[in-house]
């Protein structure tokens, strides 16, 4: 995963290929770390998860890279997740999305549970507010803690602007970002919580329950994929 700032490109889901079918690899992965497990260990388990629930997953093509790509008709999705428990999803609708169906995705996404009232549309409709001030004014109002990212490209005199969305008091570090053409992107880092001190051979930590951890992982993006289907798909 990178620093970037805004939504990446990801490919083109007609490209799809077969669940988890890995493309000829590109590179050589990189050497076992106890401290981690087997590479790649994780993001197959949560493929594997997905495709239990029947998403159509693709495998990255070369094997250092943790991002996969979830076939979602109507937009485009992938999911990244590190060795180290670290994990990014980002879904891009293909076209325009209810603000009040994304606030869904992100209340989805920063409870790990359905939104209580999941229902059609949001209250917000103010003329002149952009889509992600709509999302923010809906999120707010069910009680999450909403910023505002100022960007500035001082290169090319631009700057673009996006939300953060956190929930009050829950301590995992989950951020959500909404963007005006209602791209919604995730991120939690989960090693302080699901990693253990193992004191030989050497002291270091790893990952306790990897299963566990895929199984948790699973379950946020199915609830949140099942949000983004009725947001623009």
């Amino acid at each position: 995963m990178d620093g970037s700032i805004r939504p990446r490109g990801v490919p083109d889901l007609t490209q799809t290929v077969a669940c988890l079918e890995r493309p000829p690899s590109r590179g050589a992965g990189p050497a076992v770390d106890a401290g981690r497990g087997s590479p790649g260990e994780l993001m197959n388990l949560v493929a594997k998860g997905l495709v239990a629930h029947e998403f159509v997953v693709r495998l990255p093509e070369d094997e250092g890279d943790r991002r996969l790509t979830i076939g979602c008709p109507g937009g485009r999705c992938t999911l990244s997740v590190g060795d180290w428990g670290e994990v990014e999803w980002q879904w891009c609708p293909a076209g325009l999305a209810d603000p009040g169906r994304i606030a869904n995705v992100a209340a989805a996404l920063l409870t790990g549970q359905m939104p209580d009232n999941p229902g059609p549309g949001s209250e917000h409709t103010l003329d002149c507010v952009t889509v992600k001030g709509l999302v923010g004014l809906e999120l707010k109002a069910r009680g999450f803690d909403v910023a505002l990212e100022v960007h500035e490209d001082e290169e090319h005199f631009d700057v673009w602007a996006e939300i953060v969305v956190t929930s009050p008091g829950s301590g995992d570090g989950a951020r959500v970002h909404v963007t005006d053409d209602g791209s919604v992107t995730w991120t939690r880092d989960h090693w302080a919580e699901a990693t253990t001190v193992v004191r030989a051979p050497g002291y270091r930590r790893r990952i306790t329950n990897p299963a566990k951890l895929a199984g948790a992982v699973v379950t946020t993006i199915t609830q949140a994929m099942a949000q983004a289907a009725l947001a623009g798909w």
